[in-house]
């Protein structure tokens, strides 16, 4: 079987890319847990997991090195970065800390419903109703506050952003948003997409950590305070370390030499340490149904891997230690994925093929109208799936948007995309050589494509009801493909329980005094699955807009 397709999800095309230290999203500590499986039950009354049992407490006399300052915070991701520059622009002191050895940022689409750029371009402000058709695609399985606080706040922060590095050098994109011009369609994705990059980092969707290096440079001009190379290992609250009542004071942290290390929060503690998808247990727990999908369990503590992983990421260190004081889960469950089926060029938004696919047998499944994110959960029903492609195809999709654009950078010819097949895709002159290489039923092959030939000639497809404008048939070679057998796992979303204002809530929904998490942590931001059509929905939302808003929101009501 040929597997080239599949090595383009991970590395291939990403090689080269991102300094050490730099590309994981989020920062975070190692665990202080064992993994071992005990449970996969989404039950809270349910047998205690591992993870669920707080470590011994460290005690003061332990510790070597006291910090104190307004803010703390726990992490060196994009959230992290932004709500301790908006914090230190409010005049409060503020300290970060974080496990990595530099500033960490991957990917770079970051989404706001308007912006100057987008005014400076034309763009219109995205709708109310696309919104709420996002809202009605999680099934409203969500915080659907925390959506409406972010199209009422996101054009402020992200102007606010775009202010502080309009004199870095950093070039502001907006990427290429959809193909398809009916905003009404249900797989339109609108143009909202703000990336930064610059020659390190030249791909429009892959230059966040150019962005994490600017924010950087303005926290020490500020004068902030950055510790790197330090794991957090427990909250303080009440005065004590793992206690689960009073405020939260401090987090106890590990440095390289083995010391403890005390960061006292006089006003808060934020979180800011990524995901959990590096813990099986967690994960069996609270995302069951992406535990396939993971493949490098633990991946974040090897240095060896820390340029642009997907495949599992950080071992939840941090909701870990929001659980050990007495912080509850989110409501929703299980929590979303992110995951996506990356594979080739095409003319769709984030890689959504519309040519024919096929299952092992050779035989079609769905109609393949579909967004990157959509694919994975196909995938779980039909199993591996092939991409088919003709010489043709490139030539009758016009415009030919290719993936992580710019926006008015200009479209490929079919000549151009042809070109790029060659050395991406699987290729062959014959149909039959084509399902050699895939590992596909010949025969099967064969047979589906005469049948969707015919569909695509008379133009209905009574099969699938695919719209007659993308029946294109299968015919001229050579012939193309790519095929995947698992999908992308990029992160997986939320944890604690959060409310508006980003403060981490017990059982009873009341706040935790003093403890706050931004980013990937923040809890019911997403439920079904993170579908992409709201590209840099994460970014933007939960590390630009919740991080900028969380920093001056201590300010003003710590």
């Amino acid at each position: 079987m040929n597997d080239k397709a599949v090595t383009l999800d991970r590395r291939a095309f990403l090689k080269g890319t991102a300094l050490a230290g730099m590309a994981v999203a989020g920062a975070t500590a190692l665990s202080a847990c064992s993994t071992t499986t005990t449970n996969t039950s989404d039950d809270s009354d349910s047998a205690t997991n591992s993870f669920e049992v707080a470590p011994a407490a460290i005690t003061d006399d332990k510790i070597k090195e006291t910090v104190e300052a307004d803010v703390i915070i726990v992490g060196a991701g994009p959230s992290g970065l932004v709500t301790a520059l908006s914090a230190a622009e409010e005049g409060l002191n503020v300290v970060l800390f974080a496990q990595s050895g530099n500033v960490v940022a991957r990917g770079g689409s970051n989404a706001a419903v308007y912006s100057k750029k987008m005014e400076e371009l034309g763009l219109e402000k995205i709708t109310p109703r696309f919104m709420l058709e996002q809202i009605t695609q999680a099934g409203f399985n969500i915080d659907v506050s925390k959506w409406y606080k972010w199209y009422a706040s996101s054009e402020e922060a992200m102007n606010w952003i775009i202010d502080r590095t309009a004199n870095s050098g950093l070039r502001l994109n907006i990427e290429q948003g959809s193909v398809w011009s009916d905003d009404t369609y249900p797989l339109y994705g609108a143009e909202m997409s703000h990336c930064w990059n610059n020659d390190t980092y030249p791909v429009v969707a892959d230059g966040q950590p150019s962005l994490a290096l600017e924010l950087r440079k303005q926290l020490e001009a500020l004068g902030v305070r950055l510790d790197f190379n330090t794991q957090a290992q427990e909250l303080v609250r009440g005065g004590v370390a793992n206690g689960t009542k009073g405020r939260v004071d401090a987090v106890i942290a590990e440095d390289t030499q083995g010391d403890y290390v005390k960061y006292v929060g006089t006003k808060a503690v934020v979180l800011a340490t990524g995901d959990f998808s590096g813990d099986r247990e967690m994960m069996e727990k609270y995302c069951p149904e992406a535990v396939e999908w993971v493949q490098n369990w633990n991946m974040a503590t090897d240095p060896d891997v820390l340029d642009k992983v997907y495949g599992g990421l950080y071992t939840g260190q941090g909701q870990k230690m929001g659980l050990w004081i007495g912080a509850a889960w989110q409501k929703t469950f299980p929590n979303a994925a992110m995951v996506a089926t990356f594979a080739a060029p095409n003319p769709n938004p984030w890689n959504a093929p519309t040519t024919l696919m096929v299952d092992d047998k050779g035989e079609r499944f769905c109609n393949e109208e579909m967004g990157c994110g959509h694919l994975p959960y196909v995938m779980k029903h039909v199993g591996p799936v092939n991409a088919i492609f003709d010489s043709g195809y490139p030539a009758a999709h016009q415009p030919w948007h290719n993936w992580k654009n710019v926006l008015g950078e200009g479209d490929q010819t079919p000549e151009e995309v042809l070109k790029a097949w060659d050395t991406a895709l699987i290729k062959s002159d014959t149909l039959e050589d084509l399902a050699s290489q895939l590992g596909v039923d010949y025969q099967g092959l064969q047979s589906t494509v005469d049948h969707y030939n015919a569909l695509c000639e008379a133009g209905n497809d009574p099969d699938f009801l695919k719209r007659a404008e993308l029946l294109t048939p299968i015919k001229t070679a050579p012939f193309y493909a790519w095929r995947k057998t698992i999908p992308t796992l990029l992160t997986v979303m939320g944890g604690l329980r959060t409310n508006i204002d980003m403060q981490v809530c017990g059982e009873d929904d009341e706040p935790i005094g003093g403890l706050y998490n931004v980013g990937t942590m923040i809890g019911d931001s997403f439920g079904n699955i993170y579908n992409f059509l709201v590209e840099g929905h994460n970014h933007g939302m939960n590390c630009i807009t919740f991080g900028y808003l969380t920093g001056k929101h201590i300010a003003e009501d710590e």
